[in-house]
């Protein structure tokens, strides 16, 4: 069964745009959920898998697959997409949810949140708007997606007490977000975190930074900013999508759409919150690709991490705690495009991946993958496991746009892959334990720091990335 197109909150339209989310009204008689609702407004049409819907405004709804309306108490997996807090949909989780739920007996919920100028860059931080603009308001619609689902999933066959979180890339970070936030305190049992960037999430001071180059990309001056409000959602989608590429030019690994710290829904930041305890006890499944930094240093101006000898040797000496020597000894192609994208990948992705687990792992059960399968296309182009092939398999051999086209050419080898991520991936979400899918054995991270690699033949290495952890240390680009 599925309900598509649930609305979780008011439409954010009018007084509402760039205001927090507001309850959404009761309705009389039978709802139609049929159909998906509309994504946010975004650069482009979202990769989704249904045609007909298209970006807008009005965007705050929900999906739920269940194997039965029963009040069985089946777990429950809430599951946010990614795309850089600028794009993305709930309606591409439709085969996931479909066979996950079908298939382990569990209810499924794919969600939306506002992304770009709607969501996601801190116009409340300008002068004079803060009575006018929220900060945060994509994160919060976030909460209170999660919120409805725990009040009323019981009608939908789950457990309220039982809930995964699932995230890739920026529904990853939205994961670290919600599970250090005080508003959920004690409400997630389960994280899933397919590369993460844990360090993304903005600095108040960032976060206004960040929110001034928009405001420049619209002609405008910081007194003029309450122009915002009636301005069009086209030309602010436009702004956004310009800033994004020249904000990492001054502030490489980083983002002008991400959530910042605002001293109330967050307090610090995620990636601090979680190694101070706000997450302690969570049971914790998470990963990165061996490829992370192909897509994002690939030599054109729309890298966003720094791709030559001039800007890499600048982020250098605007982070001198950075051991220089070290990091660029374990590259002997440095200075060329593949240490940058290395580089790129253990700043971004990796290490501080590693660091969450390193903590977590002391007070609840962590289990920690390393992707290194690379469907043949990939690797024949020089993209090898590029950034969220793991979680792009979730869904087992159901693939959909992108990854199905990838997949047709992956044979047996990449389709077994597939079914082995489903199963693991499925199995967490069911007991908190990976295992069941067969061999190998997926052992708790712990103290042996183990660390499964996926590949066509997976195996477990202890402690595989000490010489990188050792060089880098820990590098928090601008102070993130």
């Amino acid at each position: 069964m599925q309900f598509l197109g649930v609305p979780f909150a008011k439409p954010p339209l009018g007084e509402l745009r760039f205001r927090k989310p507001q309850p959404t009204e009761r309705w009389d008689g039978v709802r139609d959920a049929t159909h998906y609702a509309d994504y946010c407004t975004q650069p482009g049409k979202a990769e989704s898998a249904v045609k007909y819907t298209k970006g807008s405004e009005d965007c705050l709804y929900l999906n739920v697959f269940t194997p039965g309306c029963d009040k069985k108490k089946r777990p429950v997996v809430i599951w946010i997409h990614g795309g850089a807090y600028l794009s993305g949909a709930g309606s591409s989780c439709a085969k996931q949810g479909d066979r996950m739920c079908r298939e382990y007996d569990m209810v499924v919920v794919s969600i939306q949140y506002r992304l770009g100028a709607f969501g996601c860059v801190d116009f409340a931080a300008l002068s004079g708007l803060s009575d006018r603009f929220d900060h945060n308001c994509g994160t919060w619609d976030q909460v209170a997606a999660v919120d409805w689902v725990i009040e009323n999933i019981m009608d939908f066959g789950g457990d309220p007490d039982c809930v995964t979180l699932m995230g890739e890339s920026a529904g990853a970070c939205s994961v670290l977000t919600l599970i250090t936030t005080p508003y959920l305190k004690g409400k997630i049992r389960r994280a899933i975190m397919d590369s993460p960037a844990p360090l993304l999430m903005n600095t108040a001071e960032n976060g206004r930074l960040a929110a001034l180059d928009v405001l420049g990309y619209l002609g405008l001056k910081e007194h003029e900013a309450y122009q915002l409000a009636g301005m069009s959602a086209e030309r602010l989608t436009k702004a956004v999508n310009d800033s994004e590429y020249n904000f990492v030019n001054h502030h490489p690994y980083l983002l002008p759409t991400a959530p910042v710290v605002d001293g109330d829904l967050i307090p610090e930041l995620p990636f601090d919150a979680l190694r101070h305890g706000a997450a302690d006890g969570i049971e914790l499944l998470i990963g990165t690709t061996k490829d992370e930094g192909t897509l994002f240093a690939m030599g054109n101006k729309r890298d966003i991490f720094p791709g030559n000898t001039r800007q890499m040797e600048k982020f250098f000496a605007d982070h001198p705690e950075a051991n220089r020597s070290a990091i660029t000894a374990l590259y002997p192609d440095y200075p060329g495009k593949r240490a940058f994208q290395e580089i790129g990948k253990e700043l971004f992705f990796h290490l501080p991946s590693i660091e969450i687990v390193d903590r977590l792992s002391k007070t609840g059960k962590v289990y920690m993958h390393h992707f290194d399968y690379a469907f043949p296309v990939l690797k024949l182009i020089g993209m090898g496991a590029v950034h969220c092939t793991n979680s792009a398999l979730t869904a087992g051999v159901e693939l959909q746009g992108l990854a199905k086209l990838l997949g047709l050419f992956s044979g047996k080898t990449g389709k077994a892959v597939a079914e082995r991520i489903h199963h693991y991936w499925c199995s967490f979400i069911v007991s908190g334990d990976p295992n069941g899918a067969g061999e190998p054995i997926w052992p708790e991270y712990g103290k042996e720091k183990n660390t499964l690699f996926i590949d066509a033949r997976c195996h477990v290495e202890k402690a595989p990335f000490a010489k990188e952890q050792q060089a880098y240390g820990l590098i928090r680009p601008y102070k993130n």
